[in-house]
């Protein structure tokens, strides 16, 4: 049998030969008289915070994405802006963006995507509901607890077949041919690439389960009025400014369209030129001379004379 043949049987068999990952609580070994001994808990893996291993369906910690949206409208903006940020820091959140609008004429509003401890959601909500009146308020909840111990567990056993490969690979260092070497080292890779995916989403999933996301939007009861109301010069000029900038659009609007139309204008032109040059050539021919006729003597009319 082929070098290249064998090392591919021996792989295979290596690797159908990794034990699969069973819950530490089912997990067993034998003794060298045959009986059947509990094995000691496992460390938990040092890149990933170990949280607490699935033992039955009712001990099962649930990983659950929370998102929630609040709206709330009060007739004491600043003082209710204060409010919540100060709840926010109480809670130990932190803003992911904000976004204040304040429009003469309009009521002002702020729209802002909090963190707060998932643990600590139902209170924060309960205090942000005191600061102002409460028009809208939801919360929902992504179960993910099925795809994250999933994941684990495939990252368990993707664990186990990188470690089968390096030990491979190093029995094959002496004595075999570069493509068999490169063929290991390239699967070691793809391991590799799995594992590295698995933790980013575990990573990223315990992220997310431990923080609740909150859109708190705070509207003012009222239009806003600016302390100091610009003067009548200052909206003249204002007005002014926006008429010549709505003209120089239009202005605008026009040369692009006249831009648009010119290759229309000049197909249209290549078909109709010709049938107008030729129409009005027809326009300009002679009329045909009229035949001789016979010229017919005319009898001059005589007058009577005056009988006087």
């Amino acid at each position: 049998m082929p070098r290249v043949n064998r090392t591919l049987v021996f792989l295979f068999l290596l690797l159908g030969c990794a034990e699969a990952p069973v819950p530490t609580s089912a997990r067993v070994k034998e003794s060298s008289a045959g009986k059947r001994l509990p094995v000691e808990k496992e460390e938990p893996r040092g890149d990933i915070e170990k949280k607490e291993e699935p033992q039955g369906r009712d001990e099962v910690q649930r990983k659950l994405i929370y998102n929630g949206q609040m709206t709330l409208v009060t007739s004491t903006f600043e003082k209710s802006k204060v409010q919540l940020a100060e709840i926010v820091e109480q809670y130990k959140g932190y803003v992911l963006q904000s976004d204040e609008q304040s429009t003469p004429g309009m009521p002002r509003r702020i729209t802002q995507i909090t963190r707060i401890p998932a643990a600590k959601s139902d209170e924060f909500r309960r205090e942000i509901s005191k600061i102002a009146e409460v028009q809208t308020s939801r919360i929902d909840a992504e179960d993910v607890t099925d795809q994250y111990y999933d994941t684990k567990a495939e990252l368990v056993n993707r664990e186990a077949r990188e470690v089968a490969l390096r030990e491979l690979y190093k029995s094959k260092q002496v004595g075999s041919k570069l493509s068999e070497l490169l063929e290991i080292d390239r699967e070691i890779d793809r391991v590799r690439s799995e594992i590295n995916v698995r933790i980013g989403r575990i990573k990223r999933w315990d992220k997310l389960s431990e923080y609740a996301t909150f859109t708190i939007t705070l509207e003012e009861r009222t239009s806003y009025t600016p302390a100091e109301s610009p003067y009548f010069s200052t909206r003249l000029m204002r007005a002014f400014g926006d008429s010549v900038h709505l003209l120089y659009l239009a202005a605008q609007g026009l040369v692009l369209c006249f831009a648009a139309a010119v290759p229309w204008l000049l197909a249209a032109a290549v078909v109709i030129v010709p049938f107008y040059l030729l129409n009005r050539r027809s326009y300009r021919r002679p009329p045909p001379p009229l035949p001789p006729t016979a010229s017919v003597p005319q009898k001059s009319a005589e007058i009577p004379a005056d009988p006087q």
